[in-house]
């Protein structure tokens, strides 16, 4: 049950972190925030945040 616990508090902390990486890069907010913009207009996604 606790392995379960720490799974699930884990799993928070990774989406709430990530997600705040995204926001902050898409802000420019973020230092090295031009590696996560898309390349161009084809792309949805940049070089390091797949």
């Amino acid at each position: 049950m606790i392995t379960v616990a720490f799974f699930g508090a884990g799993m928070v902390v990774l989406t709430a972190c990530s997600r705040t990486v995204f926001a902050m890069s898409h802000a420019d907010r973020f230092p090295g925030h031009r590696l996560m913009q898309p390349r161009g207009p084809g792309e949805r996604a940049g070089d390091v945040s797949v």
